[in-house]
Order: C-alpha cells, then structure tokens, then sequence
C-alpha cells in the first residue's frame, strides 16, 4: 500500500482503506479530479466518513486499536453482531423460520439506516451520476463483479435509489456484499484521485490546526 494507505480524518482517528485498492484508468476521472461538486477534496472528505460509517456497520466499531478488535453495533437476541456476522448467521440458521423473521426485521431496520447516511452522498454525485456510474463500472470489473448490486443500484434513475435499495435489498449476504463493494469503490476513488486527495488533505490540516487553536485557547482560560 503506498502513501495512502491511511486516511487521516479529524479527532485522530486513522482508519486503514482496503490493502487491495486499485488506481483506476478511466478518462474520466482526470476531468472530475479535483473539480468542484465533483471529485474535489470536499466530496472526497464526505466519503471518508461514509467509509467509517459503513467499516463501522460492516465489521463492528473498533475498540482496540492494537489488536484492532471490533465489537458489533447491532443487537440480536442480546447478542452484538456487525453485519458481516449477520450475513453468517443468516446462512448458518437459513432453515429456521423464526431466526429468519427476526433477522429480516432487523435487516429492514438497518437498510433505514443505511439509506439515511447515504443520502448525502447521492446528492453530491447527482450531477455527475453518469460519468461516477462509468468509474464505478471499471471498479467493479477489475474486481471480478461486472454484474454487481451495486452497479445496479446506482444505475437507477434520479430519485428512486431509496425506493429501489429497499425493495431489491433482500438478505444480509447481500448487504455484506454490497456494503463491501461500496467500500471499495470509494476507496479505489481515493487512489486514483491526486488533486482531489491532496485537497482533502488540507481540508484534514486545517482542521487538525483549528482544534488545536481552540484546546491552546481552552488551556489559556483555565490558567
């Protein structure tokens, strides 16, 4: 991995991208990198927080940075599962009715969720939907899933992404699939965009130099 191989965001978290990410070829992207309301370092900033978000929904919050543990951050039966655990006990208790019901209870509950902080990132992309679906396409074919959900979900028209996402998102397998892929492609966006990451960069320092203004001037009152 080279010199992207952590996103630093804002309150010292360091949260590690993919180990597989992939510089992508398309045209395309030397138009939108670094553009305003395109692939600028305010679009990338908002996507390393979605990638957070969805790590977080994904694989459970992190709570040793060490060991790098991670605990899940839903509750099944008492139990705290991440979504990939879901997406394995879906499978291990598939001929369960019951396991079943609660389970897709649980899963309507989070696609809500999922739809809720994505829609953010839905409305950055609206201007430019077509040409991120062509990028989009070059991610998933180099990864070996030309046909994937995500493909499909992205490809559908302006203002029915939720409608659609709710009605065709049927298991957990499919969310951990999904949810991976997504994670993926905004990583691989990472790679492949210089200007826009090294705005993003900056928007990251200036941040860093702000907070640290403020907890200088926070010591300062309390001297």
């Amino acid at each position: 991995m080279n010199k992207k191989a952590l996103i630093f965001l804002p309150l010292a978290m360091l949260i590690p991208t993919p180990s597989n990410t992939i510089v992508l070829q398309s045209s395309i992207l030397r138009l939108l990198d670094g553009v305003w309301f395109a692939l600028d370092g305010d679009t990338l900033y908002k996507m390393s927080w979605l990638i957070v978000r969805l790590e977080t929904m994904l694989n459970g919050k992190l709570v040793n940075r060490e060991t790098k543990e991670r605990l899940g951050i839903y509750k099944f039966n008492n139990k705290s599962y991440s979504i990939k655990e879901l997406a394995d006990l879906e499978q291990k208790e598939a001929k369960n009715p019951q396991i079943q019901k609660q389970l897709q209870d649980l899963l309507t509950s989070i696609k809500k969720e999922f739809i809720e902080i994505n829609r953010g990132f839905i409305k950055d992309i609206q201007g430019n939907k077509p040409l991120i679906i062509k990028i989009m396409r070059e991610s998933c074919e180099r990864r070996g899933v030309p046909n994937s959900f995500m493909l499909r979900w992205a490809d559908t028209p302006f203002g029915q992404e939720d409608v659609s996402f709710d009605k065709n998102m049927k298991s957990f397998v499919e969310l951990h699939r999904f949810m991976g892929e997504l994670i993926n492609f905004m990583s691989d966006i990472f790679e492949s965009c210089p200007k826009g990451y090294a705005q993003y960069l900056e928007i990251i320092k200036k941040q860093r130099a702000s907070q640290g203004q403020h907890k200088d001037n926070g010591t300062q009152r309390d001297s």
